[in-house]
């Protein structure tokens, strides 16, 4: 990669992915996944140890003076309050550690079958999230399968979603 590619890429900020337990990530078509710093939840890890080792992950880019550009995190089906609260917990570390690069995307993505428990849960986790830290610029979008859900809508778009 030639100098010029690299400035871009570090302006832009790097991209940090997060796989709930049995799901499976795919870049887009034409996106590379190569610079993203993939975190997979164990078979047997609870939700508070993902959210934990995604803690330490933000603190290692906060270390390193690097920023993300886009985040994304790959959920289950689950809907305990356990879940949601690493979940939340997750986000919100994410928003408030001063990571993320000027006019960054958040990106919740869930199966296009997920049941409506589980859809509202990811709208209410953004509710929450925009009530709770609702100054920050940025872009948050849920996809569900191939279906995109306020994709590139600005976070202000967000401020009547109610919260779960």
């Amino acid at each position: 990669m030639n100098a010029r590619k690299t400035d871009e890429k570090q302006s832009e900020g790097r991209k940090l992915v997060v796989i709930e337990a049995g799901r499976t990530w795919h870049p887009a078509p034409g996106v590379s996944g190569d610079d993203a710093l993939v975190i997979h939840q164990g078979p047997r890890e609870e939700p508070g140890q993902l959210s934990q080792r995604v803690a330490g992950a933000i603190k290692w880019f906060a270390q390193c003076g690097c920023s993300i550009g886009r985040a994304v995190l790959v959920t289950s089906e689950a809907v305990t309050n356990e879940v949601i609260e690493a979940r939340y917990s997750m986000v919100r570390a994410l928003l408030t550690s001063g990571v993320m690069a000027p006019g960054a995307r958040v990106v919740l993505v869930g199966d296009e079958r997920l049941p409506p428990a589980a859809r509202h849960g990811l709208l209410g986790l953004a509710g929450a999230l925009l009530a709770d830290v609702g100054s920050i610029p940025l872009q948050f979008d849920i996809r569900l399968g191939s279906v995109v859900e306020t994709d590139g809508a600005p976070i202000s778009a967000w401020q009547g979603v109610p919260s779960a």
